[in-house]
């Protein structure tokens, strides 16, 4: 027991804290350190949906985050975005449109550097403009700097390089990056002496790879469509599907090197409809071949799987092949050549054709033609379609080129049966789905009763409909009786 002295302000006994006080007081100390150490972390990625330049520019500064326009916006004079280095962001149009026109010098329209990654895509629809300024590309490196990473899923976007830039890749001296473009409506054009995709002025042209959606890229002067800067090689091409048209600005490939002695570079077609010309010199008759070297350059590797492929050379070029004074390179067409194919890629400096590999099913038709002084090839793949009757009579096999479909193809027939459509590997088969390698279908058959067409399944149905109408009546009539 506590005693006041006198004088002494009385003393109060303490209350004993309760074990639940005890509790919080600890649990809070222990979150304390913790929750102090993270309030002075960056703002973490997350879903930001923007509607001016402001928020929109905040945004790209958290790196991971996904960006969704919630309004058109368009960037004033002398301003751009950019993926900070080694970060990754995703850009959602929304069914909006981002207009970047009038960027800096040096400064893309949206900076991707080489160590970044920028996923484009456009829920709803969309449309991006995006102009690089003074030696820069449209998306992708600024002065010297190469592109990182830009995946395009959907959308219109139009991309146009800065004098020395591609529209998508590196700027000036800068190398293409990685490319890959899988849905909407692309339009990309190349600064003087840059590629629409691919490197800059003097580099090369990185990876692109193309499996969907309409692509058009223009190389600016010497600059390749898909490809390498002035004096420079092609890089790495794939193109699985889609539309592309690719065309080389003067003495440059359409896909594949610049004018200067561009190399072709790997360019590898499995699918999709392409179509390459290359460009030819406003004061000298000479060009880049359609698929290939630019002026100069030799043919690289040019790989043909599938699909449908339109090259055609600049002035004394090749179709597929070299440019103007360069040399053919490897042409390897992956089929079953029709008869009287053609044997290299059209023109002069064309490319020998070879056959690495002959899959089954696979064949094709090569025809080479001559545009002015320069070649031009046009190769169609077609897939056989085997017809498995199962039973029935029909056609065995057709032939349908690739993309087409068997719309066009009779029905088989079988004695007391009706053709129920095809199944391939167990599902069912649907005719108008575009055709893109050799196929078996095998029919499926609903019996029928001879004489009067019904099938059995009908007949079972109305058979039972009687027994059951049938037993009513019976016990109707006992009911009655009753």
């Amino acid at each position: 027991m506590l005693l006041a002295r006198t004088g002494d302000p009385p003393v109060t006994a303490r209350p004993t804290p309760s074990r639940g006080a005890v509790r919080n007081a600890a649990l809070a100390a222990a979150l304390a350190l913790p929750l102090a150490l993270l309030t002075g972390l960056p703002a973490s990625a997350a879903t930001a949906n923007v509607s001016t330049w402001s928020e929109l520019t905040a945004a790209f500064a958290v790196d991971g985050s996904t960006v969704v326009l919630g309004a058109d916006i368009t960037a004033a004079s002398g301003d751009s975005l950019a993926v900070d280095a080694g970060e990754t962001m995703s850009l959602d149009l929304n069914g909006f449109r981002l207009t970047i026109d009038d960027a800096a010098d040096d400064a893309p329209a949206i900076g991707v550097p080489a160590t970044s990654t920028l996923t484009i895509s456009a829920s709803g629809g969309g449309i991006l403009t995006a102009t690089g300024g003074y030696r820069a590309a449209g998306i992708g490196g600024g002065l010297g700097g190469g592109g990182g990473t830009v995946i395009i899923s959907g959308g219109e976007v139009t991309a146009t390089g800065g004098e020395n830039a591609s529209g998508i890749g590196g700027g000036n001296y800068g190398t293409g990056g990685s490319v890959t473009i899988t849905g909407g409506t692309v339009t990309v054009a190349g600064g003087e002496f840059g590629s629409a995709i691919g490197g800059g002025a003097y580099n090369s042209g990185g990876t692109t790879t193309i499996s969907g959606g309409t692509v058009t890229a223009t190389g600016g002067d010497y600059g390749a469509g898909i490809g390498g800067g002035y004096s420079r090689a092609g890089g790495i091409t794939e193109i699985t599907g889609g539309t592309v048209v690719a065309t080389g600005g003067d003495q440059a490939a359409g896909i594949g090197g610049g004018s200067g002695g561009g190399g072709g570079g790997a360019t590898t077609i499995r699918g999709g409809h392409v179509t390459a010309t290359g460009g030819s010199s406003t004061s000298d008759p000479y060009g880049g071949a359609g698929i290939g070297g630019g002026i100069g350059g030799v043919g690289g590797v040019v790989t043909l799987t599938g699909g449908y492929t339109l090259a055609t050379g600049g002035e004394g070029a090749a179709g597929i092949g070299g440019g103007s004074f360069g040399t053919g390179g490897t042409f390897d067409v992956q089929g079953d050549p029709d008869a009287g194919a053609a044997t290299d890629g059209g023109g002069p400096n064309a490319s020998p054709a070879i056959n690495s590999a002959i899959p089954a099913g696979v064949g094709y038709s090569a025809v080479t033609s001559t545009v002015g002084v320069g070649g031009r090839i046009a190769v169609q793949f077609h897939y056989l379609v085997t017809l498995d009757a199962a039973g029935g009579s029909g056609p065995g096999s057709v032939t349908v080129n690739h993309g087409e479909t068997l719309t066009a193809t009779a029905d088989p027939s079988r004695d007391g049966y009706a053709f129920d459509g095809w199944n391939s590997d167990g599902s069912s088969y649907d005719v108008a789905t575009p055709v893109t390698g050799p196929i078996t279908l095998t029919a499926t058959w609903a019996a029928v009763l001879a004489a009067t067409g019904v099938s059995g399944e009908l007949l079972l149905g109305i058979a039972g409909v009687l027994l059951i109408a049938g037993l009513v009546l019976v016990l109707l009539r006992r009911r009655t009786k009753a």
